[in-house]
């Protein structure tokens, strides 16, 4: 038979169900006497034979993997092999033997080849009814079920475990039956075996020592038919079976050649110093390490160097009593920066706890492992910026064109006055941190003949910002008070610098002229509408120091901004800005997420303790969101496609609901923006006018009904729901100063305004009705007719003033019959309240009575000429103009009125809109970036371990060093590599990022196509906008 035999993978949950249903189907028949069909039998492991009939008429399916063996795999073996016996039949190869005879037909071969592939999926059915159900449900896969099911399973398994390892823990901690030495095959001396829990080894004293005196760092136990105890590091049993004592010295690589008379032959021996080694394991005490040379038997101690070669650092690099492994170390960073708030006590305290248990307890130096820490970290540090070339406050998505940077302070990052500490240097000097000189220059400069401070206001609206201060005062007890940091748009530490007052405008201004000189486009900041100015300001008075910071623009944080007045929001927000992508200008605020856990620890440190902590903290933080830079980016494209999609849909269900085209928007833009300048502008120059003090109680109600909204779709826990219902408080509490200034004022009638917090709440403005004296319009309407020469125009006019005294009446008396309710329900002093006059409760009542019978008797003579009107209009135009029409005062020739809410609505849709597409255009862009940082550096790393291999013709140290610093850099080009197609991965999830993937696919062959698609991605934003209005258009 010519053609080959394809097998298939094993069978699905699926397929095992199915095919146990159809096993206990053959049981059942067997059981009444009927034999079962082979030919319906499926088999596990081949494929379904198809005759030469059948397989044409069949659609033909694509060609699976096919196994490169003769013999069909059989899984779990082991549970099968017993059900194998003399009578099983067995399973004979696949692959058709050669025939002897080659006249024998074709047909007549592939009928023998399939009588033969028949009997033996019959004889693999046969041994698959025999299998017990229990070998199957090993092999299923369960699918569907939830999370407590799952759990509720593994409950379930765990419970029928459980007295079995308890049975288990009993029977390895007994004596073992069998005595016998599992390195040498000896029984031990004395019936004492030792047992290695790190080697898992059953040891004698002979063997235990020649493997233990070269690797003492494991745990050891003695075991006997009278004692089970643990061994110390330097205890072990002699020939004897007693205990005693022999030195183990440290272990270390052996010198090249003696020191003293050049010699190679070298061997380590044990001085007699006891030296304390820390490992993860906990602490073991051994001897100092010495070399003894066997040709002029001379002896050396170990030094430091050695010590660190066999990955032990000193605590202190003379005495050598306590040594550190790499190990231990490592760990500890981790610990510290992955979980901030950790204790360093308490992480000594369990390393000691563990050594309680083996009997090699006793204290470890805290000072000197802190030492070790912080030299440690630091010597990777210089490993990673001298050798590997790594800037820890770069952002490599940002490259040399970053967008935007966040600057804001975190006042819990404080440091007590009375941990003064020590006047030692901090090691990372102002890698991160900037030096208290390098700001206090600053601040001199700017305070520099500067008779009068620049100074600002706190507040915005009701809300007070603490970030909004030139100056503040000193705080008591504390010595560093916080740190300002400024970080990119991803969340990348840029700088920072320690505060010792309150966060001021000059902590700001100084991150800002670093970011500034670093081509930022943004800059953004909690208190921007307040800071802006002092930047501004301060210069214009010392440009040679901040001419740069002249070529930012301000930037308004999404989230901040609730909290600030809605003229200012319209003014500086984020997504309002062309450009700024989807930015959102909180990322300090996730910085500080973790950051702020530093505190617990960080407040009792000296000055230049605290700031290696922090800087190595925020070095941390910038690698983690180094290594899922990648993810990152994709999450951020994602969403502003999904944004894109959703604000498209929204933007245009409001332009169809008010009729408005595309082409209104900026206008409606300049409306908004024009109303919020005059509001700012009376805001800064302290005068009420009329129309400024009705734009900005407009904008207040605005403003509380999306805190409102956001507590009730918006706010995901009780903390976020208290501050929106904070701000909330300070908007009314702002609103109620606005409605006692508005009620200063006169109407058209030449009376007092009377407007209540209750108004303000249910957004009852009366001049959004009617400018002018109802009364007035009520008199022009009694004796109303429709004469002959009454244009249709002028009818429709009409109509329109009678529907709005209509409205406003209907207004009118449902207020007053509220307000009657109160005073008849409500004491004297409620009823005072609501109606804001001191009045006797009765006479109160009557005069609403009288307006409310006032108020229904214009209400029908404002109907009986809407009445008229509505007549004449319906016969003399294909209008049909009802009653109903009049009521909510929108007709067929006149459009639908925009409030000021509804064009906030339309405008920020509109802008979120055009965000959302410079966002998917800037994203590109970043992956891009991100990935020729990666390959950029990866050049200069394969070009730096060249010049290495090159220049290893020297002393023999030099070439040690070289060879070092090429193995490094080789690590280094790996571990981009790898990152690079991490990064390809997980841009070829999308397909659409194709372009993106060929342009970086091979930047060895041109590395120029990068540079211009990253041009080409700048100039895309015009294409989104024009497919866009294509799209309306269609």
């Amino acid at each position: 038979m010519n053609k080959e035999i394809t097998f298939r993978k094993g069978p699905t949950a699926r397929e095992v169900k199915r095919n146990e249903r159809k096993r206990e189907k053959r049981r059942l028949e067997k059981a009444k006497g009927h034999e079962p069909k082979i030919n319906n039998i499926p088999p596990r492991c081949l494929g379904i034979l198809r005759s030469p009939e059948t397989s044409e008429s069949k659609k033909r399916k694509k060609p699976s993997k096919k196994f490169a063996t003769k013999h069909p795999r059989v899984e779990n073996t082991d549970n099968c092999g017993s059900l194998c016996s003399s009578n099983t039949p067995t399973i004979v190869e696949c692959e058709p033997q050669p025939d002897d005879g080659m006249d024998v037909p074709y047909q007549d071969r592939l009928e023998q080849s399939g009588e033969q592939l028949l009997k033996m999926i019959g004889d693999v059915g046969t041994i698959f009814d025999n299998i017990p159900a229990s070998c199957w449900k090993e092999n299923e896969v369960i699918q569907g079920l939830s999370w407590a099911e799952r759990t509720e399973n593994l409950d379930t398994l765990w419970e029928e475990v459980r007295e079995s390892l308890y049975e288990n823990f009993l029977s390895e901690q007994a004596y073992p039956l069998t005595m016998q030495c599992e390195k040498c095959s000896l029984s031990p001396s004395g019936g004492r075996v030792v047992k290695c829990s790190t080697c898992k080894k059953h040891l004698c004293g002979d063997c235990d020592f020649f493997v233990h005196s070269q690797q003492p760092f494991h745990n050891r136990w003695l075991i006997s038919n009278e004692s089970w105890f643990s061994l110390r590091t330097m205890e072990f049993i002699d020939s004897a079976g007693k205990l005693v004592e022999k030195g183990v010295p440290v272990p270390c690589f052996k010198p090249h050649q003696c020191t003293l008379c050049d010699s190679p032959y070298l061997q380590i021996e044990s001085g007699s110093r006891v030296v304390v080694v820390v490992t993860a394991e906990g602490r073991f005490e051994c001897k100092s390490a010495v070399f003894s040379c066997l040709g002029c038997h001379g002896k050396v101690d170990a030094t430091i160097h050695d010590y660190f070669q066999a990955n032990l650092m000193p605590g202190n690099p003379q005495s050598l009593n306590f040594l550190y492994s790499v190990e231990v170390l490592r760990l500890w960073f981790l610990v510290k920066h992955n979980l901030p708030s950790s204790s360093e006590k308490k992480f000594l305290e369990c390393l000691e706890e563990l050594s309680e248990g083996t009997r090699r307890h006793g204290p470890i130096n805290r000072t000197q492992f802190s030492r070790a820490s912080k030299e440690y970290e630091f010597l990777i540090y210089t490993v990673e910026k001298r050798i590997k070339r790594h800037e820890k406050t770069s952002c490599k998505a940002c490259g040399d064109d970053p967008l935007s940077c966040h600057i804001d302070g975190n006042m819990k990052l404080l440091r007590w006055l009375k941990a003064k500490g020590l006047s030692s240097k901090s090691l990372y000097g102002d890698a991160v941190i900037a030096l208290d000189s390098d700001l206090n220059d600053f601040v001199a400069v700017l305070d520099n003949n500067q008779k009068t401070k620049i100074t600002s206001s706190e507040s915005c609206g009701g809300s007070t910002f603490k970030a909004a201060k030139s100056y503040s005062s000193q705080r008591k007890n504390l010595d560093e008070t916080g740190v300002v940091m400024g970080c990119c748009r991803h969340g990348v530490v840029q700088r920072a610098v320690n505060m010792f007052h309150g966060e001021t405008f000059r902590h700001t201004n100084f991150i800002h002229r670093h970011m500034a000189e670093n081509n930022f486009k943004f800059i953004s900041s909690d208190v921007i509408c307040r800071y802006w100015d002092y930047s501004q300001k301060t210069a214009v008075k010392h440009p040679e120091l901040l001419a740069k910071t002249k070529e930012t623009k301000p930037f308004l944080p999404r989230m901040h901004a609730k909290a600030h007045m809605l003229y200012c929001q319209i003014l500086w927000i984020g997504h309002w800005m062309d450009n700024a992508a989807l930015t959102t200008g909180e990322e300090q605020e996730q910085v500080f997420s973790k950051m702020s856990r530093y505190n617990s620890v960080t407040k009792h440190m000296g000055k230049a303790n605290r700031n290696d902590h922090l800087t190595a903290g925020i070095m941390h933080w910038n690698s983690e969101k180094e290594r899922v830079m990648a993810k990152l980016l994709m999450r951020r494209r994602s969403k502003a496609i999904s944004l894109l999609r959703s604000s498209k849909v929204n933007l245009k269900r409001l332009l169809e609901e008010k009729q408005i085209t595309r082409e209104a928007l900026p206008s409606l833009e300049l409306d908004l923006k024009t109303i919020a300048r005059k509001c700012l502008a009376e805001e800064r120059s302290r005068i009420g006018t009329l129309s400024v003090t009705k734009l900005k109680l407009e904008s207040s109600f605005v403003h509380m009904k999306n805190l409102q909204i956001k507590v009730k779709k918006v706010a995901t826990s009780s903390i976020e729901r208290k501050k929106f219902r904070q701000a909330e408080t300070l908007v009314k509490k702002k609103a109620s100063e606005l409605i006692a200034k508005m009620n200063s004022f006169k109407n058209s009638e030449g009376k007092l305004y009377k407007l209540t917090m209750q108004d303000f709440e249910q957004g009852y403005f009366p001049w959004l009705l009617v400018e002018g004296s109802w009364r007035e319009e009520i008199c022009l309407y009694e004796s109303f007719s429709v004469s002959d020469d009454l244009s249709l125009f002028s009818a429709q006019q009409h109509l329109n003033k009678v529907s709005h005294v209509s409205r406003l009446l209907t207004e009118k008396i449902e207020r007053s019959a509220t307000r009657i309710n109160a005073i008849e329900n409500d004491s004297f002093q409620s009823a005072r309240k609501m109606i804001g006059i001191d009045v006797d409760t009765g006479t109160r009542n009557i005069e609403n009575k009288m307006k409310q019978d006032e108020y229904q008797n214009g209400l029908k003579t404002i109907n009986k000429a809407s009445e008229t009107l509505v007549g004449f209009i319906n016969d003399h135009s294909t209008f049909t103009v009802t009653h109903a029409d009049v009521l909510t005062g929108i007709f067929p020739w006149n459009k639908p009125e925009i409030s000021f809410m509804e064009k906030f609505t339309i405008v920020d849709t509109w802008k979120l809109w055009q965000r959302a597409q410079e966002e998917i255009v800037q994203s590109e862009k970043e992956m891009t970036q991100f990935m020729k940082s990666l390959y950029d550096l990866r050049i200069k790393l394969q070009e730096d371990r060249l010049v290495y291999l090159h220049s290893l013709s020297g002393p023999s140290s030099q070439q040690v060093e070289l060879q070092t610093k090429a193995n490094i850099a080789l690590l280094e080009i790996n571990r981009l590599t790898s990152a690079l197609e991490n990064a390809v991965s997980c841009f070829r999830r999308d397909p659409s990022l194709s372009a993106i993937i060929s342009a970086c696919a091979d930047f060895e062959i041109d590395t120029e196509s990068v540079v211009q698609y990253i041009h080409e991605l700048e100039e895309d934003e015009s294409d989104y906008e024009s497919s866009s209005s294509e799209e309306e258009g269609d």
